[in-house]
């Protein structure tokens, strides 16, 4: 039943369940993804997912959803959090947290298109 779309409220409590939704099935479809509990990089490709998952004007606290996957997923206690909170910040203090360019981002979906038509 999506005839109907959720504003304001609804429609960012439904952003971040779809969310935490697809994180949760990216993270879990990595093998021994228990082992990656505080992986620096386990913490960066989920920033990056919720970076380019969500638009500004959603105004999503993105550190707070990380931590609610990472949490969820992993089943942290508060010095996990606490530790994987401040490997946020460090991360997002040096700038490895990006957002993927719209071009980059047509170019691979024409690309993907030529090879589906052509190969």
């Amino acid at each position: 039943m999506e005839f109907v779309k959720f504003k304001r409220q609804l429609a960012k409590v439904d952003l971040e369940k779809h969310l935490l939704q697809v994180l949760d099935e990216r993270i879990k479809s990595l093998p021994n993804y228990a082992e990656l509990r505080l992986n620096p990089e386990m913490i960066l490709l989920c920033c990056n997912l919720i970076e380019n998952g969500c638009k500004k004007k959603d105004k999503i606290q993105k550190k707070d959803l990380a931590l609610r996957v990472l949490t969820s997923v992993f089943s942290y206690n508060p010095v996990d959090t606490k530790n994987a909170g401040d490997t946020i910040e460090f991360l997002h203090a040096n700038k490895r947290i990006k957002r993927i360019k719209m071009i980059k981002k047509i170019g691979l979906l024409l690309l993907d298109y030529i090879k589906r038509k052509w190969l």
